[in-house]
């Protein structure tokens, strides 16, 4: 036997087996790597405010299986790469077999790490990913205050207020009470030649015809079914599952609406609607209103239902508009849920939205006829800022960073 060609053998093969445990050495190890990362990465965007726990939970499991999925990929390919050295090794050992002339030719290296480091592996995805999920499901900030995102609560942030407007007694003798409030100053807004409720009316007010002005959502029509559809479906608000409902025309009338636009009806006062639904859903609208008895001008050439874009300078603050109807009609009340259904300004903090409220304070309850809305309005966006475009994520945690708590 030539020992120079042997020891040239043996020196590959060791080198081989050197490679082959090299090899599973940095396959669990660049996977732990990976897995303490993808941890690392959630920690930091968890102190940065961007909350896992409040994805949508399929969203939740599809990043998660992606993230197996790479895993196991890249499982397949190291062992690919485990058995390209381990055939290496035993080219090496079948020719030292063949210098020695003794002993059947190997088709396999009986290796405990080539057993062991799938085991390892198998064993550290399903660990990691169980430490994943948990931190998906709880808070990872590291203030060690109190936070709303340390347990799963399967909830929706507008749960409690829709139940309050669907199943309260409060609600519906707030609402019964506001529209009383309004009947029982009719008499008198209608005799007092220079009442008015405007603030945009500031011309000549006698001698013409009065009316009324009425928000449309939550102040006529009751829309908390559409809401509730968006808790049952764990979603924000969504233009198409809106304009699907308004297409129903299923909308009921909030409480106490009906009958005092009917008695003001009676009593000749013009009811305008304005609503900051778009143009594009009046026709449904009218019909929705229709088939409820509310009442609708007769008159072919008033439009009473004036919604959003319908003129070029109809934007969401219904000034304009207000400032329309001042032009013909003396404006007797304000009815609506809406800071802007009375005054310009509804689009600023919090802070000055509370300000404008009390500067016109004497108007409350006589001129304008507020309804309770504890879902949606101008009150909730200034709580983000008034911007849009946010993330859901970001939106919610503004609405959190709002709250006022004793810890």
């Amino acid at each position: 036997m030539n020992i120079e060609r042997f020891n040239a053998y043996k020196e590959m093969a060791d080198a081989a087996r050197s490679r082959f445990n090299r090899k599973c050495d940095f396959e669990w190890k660049f996977s732990f790597g990976l897995w303490a990362g993808l941890a690392a990465l959630i920690g930091i965007a968890g102190k940065t405010g961007f909350k896992l726990v409040s994805l949508n939970l399929g969203i939740k499991i599809l990043i998660l299986v992606v993230i197996l999925i790479i895993h196991i990929s890249w499982l397949f390919w190291i062992q690919r790469s485990l058995k390209y050295f381990s055939y290496e090794e035993i080219f090496w050992r079948n020719l030292i077999k063949k210098e020695l002339g003794k002993g059947p030719e190997m088709d396999s290296i009986d290796s405990p790490r080539r057993y062991v480091s799938p085991l390892i592996q198998t064993a550290i995805t399903f660990i990691l990913s169980f430490i994943l999920l948990f931190l998906f499901t709880t808070d990872i900030s590291s203030n060690g205050s109190r936070s709303p995102y340390r347990f799963i609560r399967d909830s929706h942030e507008s749960l409690n207020g829709i139940l309050w407007m669907q199943t309260s007694a409060e609600y519906q003798q707030l609402c019964q009470l506001a529209y009383s409030l309004a009947a029982n100053r009719l008499d008198e807004a209608l005799n007092a030649e220079d009442w008015t409720a405007a603030l945009e009316q500031t011309a000549e007010k006698k001698n013409k015809p009065t009316a009324i002005i009425v928000d449309v959502d939550e102040t006529v029509l009751d829309n908390s079914k559409c809401y509730a559809q968006l808790i049952k479906e764990r979603r924000s608000f969504s233009e198409h599952l809106w304009k699907e409902w308004v297409a129903r025309k299923s909308a009921t009338p909030v409480p106490g609406a009906l009958d005092f636009l009917k008695l003001a009806a009676s009593e000749g006062v013009t009811v305008f609607y304005v609503t900051n639904r778009d143009r594009s859903l009046e026709p449904e609208t009218r019909e929705n209103l229709e088939k409820l008895g509310f009442p609708i001008s007769a008159n072919s050439t008033i439009d009473t239902i004036l919604c959003l874009n319908e003129q070029p300078a109809w934007g969401s603050d219904k000034s304009t508009r207000r400032r329309h109807v001042a032009q013909t009609h003396r404006i007797l009340f304000l009815v609506g849920d809406d800071l802007g259904d009375f005054v310009s300004g509804a689009k600023e903090s919090s802070s000055r939205r509370n300000s404008l409220a009390q500067k016109y304070s004497a108007y409350w309850g006589e001129k304008w006829i507020l309804l309770p809305n504890p879902d949606y309005g101008s009150w909730e966006r200034a709580c983000y800022g008034n911007q849009s475009g946010l993330s859901e994520v970001e939106t919610l945690r503004r609405k959190y960073d709002s709250l006022s708590s004793f810890k």
